[in-house]
């Protein structure tokens, strides 16, 4: 369980370095040891650094499939905070493409979202969330993390 934490924790120095190729290495070999020890709060955040990696690419379907992973796992798991942070990352995915429609049906209402929403909005999250995403639209993605963005450790 410690070598996961641990690969997660030079992923996200490795992503500070900008040196994307070993964060996505680090980031894959804790997914794999954390599927095989089956901690699914673990897989979701490697599947939505892997996404964040993706997306700072430019590869913007397997950004949108590492996200929607990470959030099927966030919903099962009933994580208000990793749920709301990654449909603020398909969000951002869909902005990045310009599909402006695109949030809007991501956000649709479910009822784990919907408690998710609530609960967050109790507790003083969407502050910080809007601030990250005016972040985001001013300075992109990379700038965006400082101020809240979509980087979690693993």
């Amino acid at each position: 369980e410690g070598m996961a934490a641990t690969l997660g924790n030079l992923g996200n120095i490795a992503v500070r370095r900008g040196d994307l190729d070993a964060a996505e290495d680090f980031y894959k070999r804790s997914l794999a040891i954390e599927e095989a020890l089956g901690r699914k709060g673990g897989m979701a955040a490697d599947l939505g650094n892997l996404g964040t990696v993706a997306q700072t690419r430019g590869d913007l379907d397997a950004a949108e499939d590492f996200h929607t992973r990470s959030l099927a796992i966030e919903e099962a798991l009933g994580r208000k905070e990793g749920i709301a942070a990654e449909l603020g990352n398909l969000g951002a995915v869909a902005q990045t493409r310009g599909d402006v429609a695109r949030p809007l049906r991501v956000l649709q209402p479910r009822p784990a979202r919907r408690r998710a929403r609530r609960a967050l909005r109790r507790r003083g999250c969407p502050a910080r969330l809007r601030c990250a995403a005016r972040a985001a639209r001013r300075a992109g993605p990379r700038r965006a993390r400082a101020y809240g963005g979509s980087w979690r450790g693993g």
